[in-house]
């Protein structure tokens, strides 16, 4: 029986540098049914003269965007009109698979459970001093999961690397994948497509995710950061609109999300130093959640964090031990 077709999806802009890392490490995957779609976003370097070479795999397409069509507007493109699989993975143009075999164990579980999608672990490498770091932030997770609890329980700390997720193609497009332009498009698709659905997670390290001063999800622009909190505010009307619990519990989880959020950049603001951006957020916090904004500020375990991070070491303890996200604080600290 001939397994599903999987497209690796590599959306790129001016990355040519390192694009042919990102396309080798799809290539190299060891799953018979597979395409490799570069989708060009109007590059002005020599992304277009690098792919020709891969041509001669019939597994790798090259298409270019007539004009740019921007991150999200890129991906969407590519999933909707250039792949024809059955399942998708989307690889940034940056990013890399370090675990040959991931496609074809992924694809072995998403058949035997009858899972929507199967996501893994992903390395973090820091450009700047070449620095790799593991997050170990889904460290407990089972093999497989029912996506209603992971959607439940993802203020906790969870999170899904977006290079590590494969995922049902024709469902992803049925709930509108990528159709917000925000920093966290990716999470705001999952979290609607996990709801209802199996999923499968591999307690693995499978790439690496590039971090670098070009990372969209770098942005400092206030609006853009702040609008963010769109794939909060879609994913919790998208599971009333599903009934996936009562809306007590949902209207519980939406503040926890965007709590969560909010505390991450105020955070985030404070390490870097940038009293300005702290001071501007506080108040677009105000002015949307009062009661979230107040939960916030007179939280006694934020205000013992904001205490804490004038100490470096301790700061790294927290992030590294506590959190279990290192790699945020080293990419805020090299920056």
């Amino acid at each position: 029986m001939k397994k599903p077709k999987v497209s690796i999806i590599i959306p790129t802009y001016n990355q040519s540098v390192y694009v042919c890392q990102t396309i080798e490490s799809a290539l190299a995957q060891n799953y018979e049914n597979l395409e490799i779609v570069l989708s060009d976003d109007n590059s002005k370097d020599k992304t277009k003269e690098i792919s020709k070479k891969y041509l001669r795999d019939k597994r790798f397409k090259y298409f270019k965007n007539k004009k740019n069509l921007g991150r999200v507007g890129n991906y969407h493109k590519a999933l909707y009109d250039y792949s024809t699989g059955d399942y998708a993975l989307v690889l940034d143009g940056d990013d890399y698979l370090i675990d040959n075999d991931y496609i074809k164990n992924s694809i072995d579980l998403i058949l035997k459970y009858n899972l929507i999608a199967v996501f893994a672990k992903q390395n973090v490498l820091l450009e700047k001093d070449k620095k790799i770091i593991e997050d170990r932030m889904n460290n407990k997770l089972p093999t497989i999961l029912e996506g209603n609890w992971l959607f439940l329980n993802y203020y906790k700390g969870y999170s899904i690397p977006h290079l590590s997720t494969i995922y049902d193609r024709k469902y992803a497009m049925k709930i509108g994948y990528y159709n917000e332009d925000i920093l966290s498009s990716d999470w705001e698709s999952f979290l609607r497509l996990i709801q209802k659905n199996k999923i499968g997670f591999i307690n693995k390290s499978i790439g690496i995710w590039r971090k670098h001063l070009n990372n969209s999800s770098k942005s400092k622009d206030l609006y853009i950061v702040f609008n963010n909190i769109k794939y909060v505010e879609n994913s919790y009307k998208f599971a009333l609109n599903n009934k996936l619990s009562s809306k007590k519990i949902l209207d519980n989880w939406r503040k926890n999300m965007l709590r969560r959020n909010f505390i991450k950049n105020l955070l985030k603001f404070l390490i870097i130093k940038d009293k300005e951006s702290h001071k501007e957020f506080n108040k677009m916090i105000k002015k949307y959640d009062k009661k979230i904004y107040y939960s916030i500020l007179f939280d006694p375990r934020f205000m013992l964090i904001k205490i804490l991070l004038f100490n470096k070491l301790i700061t790294k303890i927290f992030f590294k031990y506590i959190l279990k996200n290192e790699s945020f604080l080293e990419d805020l600290i090299i920056s």
